[in-house]
């Protein structure tokens, strides 16, 4: 019974095999001559064999059982993936922001910063001391931020615009101590504004506005006896009248209304007149000022007669006591006794002259300078 099992189940295999090997042939038709596909169904191969047909060398067919060929199929091609570029806006014509200055960026804190607090700032001197020397040359301006000029009509724009591009700022004389006096060497105001009246075409106004020009020293010591009578100096005259002295300022300002007046003068002589046109004092510390008081005391005294009356001062040094020039312990104590009192506006001296270029006065300068523009300009 086994055995006849087996037997109609290899006849089941045969028949299937031949079922899908005619469905093969019949797959094929398509592309086979009538004569091959007659000549491949003319035998029997066995189960697993396919026929094959091949052509002789005289043109004839033949058909054979092989063992099938194992076809391989070529793997297909492994697609490369390639980025699909992001689009982009069509440009649109935006102009170009441009800066005269390169903008500040801050960061925003977040909600869990703390500021830190900064220290307030000490406030920085406003203004600028103002420290030189009488009657510098014009090639010496910017060196020294100071000096007192005598200036006449015929000269004056070229060394006011020298100083005005040098940043040095000027106390000036503009009509001098000898020329408008009577015979007996007396004081004469009308001859005074005759000679101030010559300055109108000449055009300072700017120099005054912008700061160039800090004041006319109309009268270089005033309260000396022996400038106001001849033999200028040797003569024994009297102190200019404090009521002359004002009538100038009067008419300096009636000609140039925003020019301050004052003379070059101690503040404590000053301060005595019933002045209302004076506005400062340029007083000069000198050898004889140098018998009774120290630098200090000297100042001090000075500032506060002119702070008394409501003038400004300026405390000057006389540098030309001798031939030399000051010794340098003196020149630093001098200078820096003058810069140190806090009304004072402004140090400069009599006067400009070779002792300024040797090396040594060079150095104590430098310092003396640093010194001043540390303290700032005067209240």
């Amino acid at each position: 019974m086994l055995t006849g099992m087996l037997d109609k189940e290899n006849i089941v295999k045969k028949i299937l095999f031949l079922l899908v090997l005619s469905l093969i042939l019949t797959a094929c038709t398509t592309t086979e001559t009538p004569e091959v596909l007659a000549l491949s169904r003319s035998i029997t191969c066995r189960q697993g064999e396919v026929v094959v047909v091949s052509v002789l060398a005289d043109g004839r067919q033949r058909a054979v059982c092989s063992e099938p060929v194992a076809t391989v199929t070529p793997p297909l091609p492994t697609p490369t993936l390639t980025e699909t570029p992001t689009p982009t806006e069509a440009p649109t014509s935006t102009p170009t922001a441009t800066f005269t200055s390169s903008p500040t960026y801050t960061s925003t804190p977040t909600a869990t910063e703390t500021p830190t607090p900064t220290e307030t700032p000490t406030p920085a001197p406003t203004g600028q001391f103002y420290l030189g020397i009488n009657g510098l040359p014009t090639e010496q301006f910017g060196n020294y931020n100071f000096s007192l000029m005598s200036l006449r009509t015929n000269n004056a724009i070229g060394i006011l615009e020298a100083a005005r591009q040098a940043n040095t700022h000027i106390l000036v004389n503009l009509v001098g101590s000898t020329i408008p006096t009577n015979p007996d060497g007396t004081f004469n105001p009308e001859l005074f504004k005759t000679e101030l009246q010559k300055w109108i075409p000449v055009g300072i106004e700017s120099y005054v506005e912008d700061g160039t020009i800090l004041g006319h020293v109309m009268f270089d010591e005033p309260q000396d006896p022996g400038n106001w009578c001849v033999p200028r100096g040797s003569c024994k005259g009297v102190p200019m009248p404090y009521q002359d002295l004002d009538l100038a300022a009067q008419y300096s300002k009636e000609i140039f209304p925003d020019l301050p007046t004052g003379c070059g003068c101690p503040a404590t002589w000053l301060a005595v007149g019933d002045l209302t046109n004076v506005d400062f004092a340029d007083a000069q510390f000198g050898e004889k000022a140098a018998q009774d008081q120290t630098p200090q005391e000297w100042a001090n005294s000075q500032a506060s007669a002119a702070e008394s009356v409501g003038l400004k001062v300026y405390l000057s040094v006389n540098f030309d006591a001798n031939a030399d020039g000051l010794p340098i312990p003196d020149l630093i104590e001098r200078v820096s006794s003058m810069i140190n009192e806090p009304r004072n506006c402004g140090t400069a001296g009599w006067r400009w002259f070779d002792y300024f270029l040797r090396p040594d006065v060079v150095e104590a300068w430098t310092n003396l300078y640093q010194l001043a523009q540390a303290r700032g300009a005067c209240p």
